[in-house]
């Protein structure tokens, strides 16, 4: 009886061993995903998934580096004005069928089709007729510089040399979408059921405000690699809850963390504490198609010249970010960003100069600005808001006036697209590591990513020339005389350039904090 029942006993332990031996893993994401269309996502939370569901011609590495995806190799041209790309024959969709080079043709048609209102459309311009397309002057698609050349080679021609393109084609607007599945579903093809992806993972839940799961795909040509058997994305838009919810063993990895328990993390939780440097600016966007931003430089130039952006990364934001003089992170490859050009004074000078300058614009006690700051849900945001308030009411006294409204992540980025705003709290993450990924955001045919409606004939050609300049040296040149004409008219507020810092379970393993803060789940494991 005693055999039998141990044998029993064993049994049931082999029959359970498979389910114990699942690796799952929990994420703080932020905020809700605004969306899982690879073609309209704008933000990080987005995108993060998006990574996991969806491959591009070239994807990223364990440390953001670029690497092999669906193509497997391919060529420039001597001039670098082409590329052929390879394809890899066991590259599949997430219902088995073969992911081709007409895949890509469609997707990229699509995603500067001015139907699709592609924010992120413009990092798409260097290939040829590609601008013209996305604004609407060139109707014929098939002019585009993308044609599929068999099932398995897609060859793309370019306007211009352009040295950062393989980053680009990285970027998810230029990851293949499924057109039989958009086709039947239309704008519900991002559903679980509907949404069929060609990434390491495909789509099992999705519970707004709640959870978004994905699962390992066995379609996925590097399937044996993958060791996660699933991930849930959890958005917890306030820090506390998500600290709580890391000690209490709901998440595994968040997504931030409560700055004034940094010192108590640092001393009890070091060996969950991850941070590193992050190719990223914090700043806030002025509105300028309307009053009171609207051909007020002079008012610009005295708001951000009264911040103490010092004190700001010190004494709020303390978890080693840098004061931000400049729009572009001085950290970007091959570059030296100028500064604001008060930046070396003292903060009595700086504040003298910023209330001559509020006096100028035409404000006074007698005429108080009053505005609206939006900011997206977060601790952290309305934390830096009260702070440069302040600051601001320091300064100029009861001659301004600010009022504070937040909103959800989702409903922020809508009113910001609409421009529905007077200055909003904005970041911007490098989509790679070049200057041109933050001076194409403030280009004037740069469509919706150009979020204050900056427009400089200058800047423009200066960006645009050093876009197609391949001498390293002349480009940066280019790039920093666009930029200090940038400076000086002041369409954005830089605050301070962001470092990651999140906590980890030391059970996860090849989780990597990146300078592009993308993490591919195919390099993660669980060793509980």
């Amino acid at each position: 009886m005693r055999v039998a029942r141990l044998t029993a006993f064993l049994l049931a332990l082999l029959i359970a061993a498979p389910a114990l031996a699942q690796q799952t893993i929990a994420i703080g994401n932020g905020t809700e995903p605004e969306t899982l269309d690879p073609h309209k996502a704008t933000d990080v939370s987005s995108a993060e998934i998006i990574f996991q569901l969806f491959e591009g011609l070239v994807s990223y590495g364990p440390d953001a580096a670029i690497v092999p995806g669906v193509a497997e190799r391919w060529e420039r041209s001597a001039d670098g004005l082409g590329y052929v790309f390879h394809l890899r024959d066991t590259a599949r969709w997430s219902d088995g069928s073969p992911v081709t080079a007409e895949d890509f043709v469609y997707s990229f048609r699509r995603a500067l089709d001015p139907k699709t209102g592609s924010s992120n459309a413009l990092l798409l311009y260097p290939i040829r007729q590609a601008e013209a397309i996305a604004s609407g002057k060139e109707k014929d698609f098939s002019k585009l510089g993308v044609r599929a050349k068999d099932p398995h080679t897609l060859e793309i021609d370019l306007r211009g040399p352009t040295p950062y393109f393989l980053e680009l084609m990285a970027h998810h607007i230029a990851i293949p979408v499924p057109r039989r599945a958009i086709e039947q579903w239309g704008e519900q093809w991002i559903q679980p059921g509907h949404l069929v992806g060609n990434g390491a993972f495909k789509l099992s839940e999705w519970v707004p405000q709640s959870k978004i799961t994905v699962v390992k795909s066995a379609t996925y040509w590097d399937a044996t690699a993958v060791k996660l058997d699933s991930a849930t994305f959890r958005p917890i838009e306030n820090e506390t809850p998500e600290f709580n919810a890391f000690r209490a063993g709901e998440i595994d990895v968040t997504y931030t963390l409560p700055i004034p328990q940094l010192p108590s993390i640092r001393q009890n939780m070091k060996e969950d504490l991850q941070s590193g440097p992050l190719l990223a600016s914090y700043f806030y966007s002025f509105n300028l198609t309307r009053p009171p931003f609207k051909g007020n430089a002079k008012l610009r130039r005295a708001l951000s010249e009264a911040i103490d952006r010092e004190i700001l990364t010190e004494k709020i934001t303390a978890a080693g970010e840098q004061p931000a003089y400049s729009f572009t992170p001085p950290a970007i490859r091959d570059y030296t960003p100028p500064t604001l050009p008060w930046k070396d004074k003292s903060k009595d000078e700086r504040v003298a100069e910023a209330k001559h300058l509020f006096a100028e614009a035409g404000y006074s006690t007698a005429k108080p600005l009053k505005f609206e700051l939006l900011y997206n849900t977060l601790e952290q945001h309305k934390r830096i808001a009260l702070a440069i308030i302040a600051m601001w009411k320091q300064a100029f006294g009861a001659a301004i006036e600010v009022k504070l409204r937040n909103e959800e992540f989702k409903v922020m980025l809508a009113t910001e697209r609409a421009r529905q705003f007077e200055m909003v709290r904005m970041g911007w993450v490098a989509d790679y590591d070049d200057v041109n990924s933050f001076a194409d955001q403030l280009l004037s045919d740069a469509g919706p990513a150009n979020r204050p409606g900056y427009a400089n004939p200058d800047y423009d050609r200066l960006v645009h020339q050093g876009q197609v300049t391949l001498d390293t040296k002349e480009r940066a040149r280019l790039y920093a005389e666009a930029e200090a004409i940038m400076l000086r008219d002041s369409p954005v507020i830089p605050l301070y350039f962001y470092v990651t810092k999140r906590l980890v379970k030391p059970y996860v393993q090849g989780w990597r904090d990146t300078v592009n803060d993308v993490h591919m789940l195919k390099y993660v494991s669980v060793n509980r």
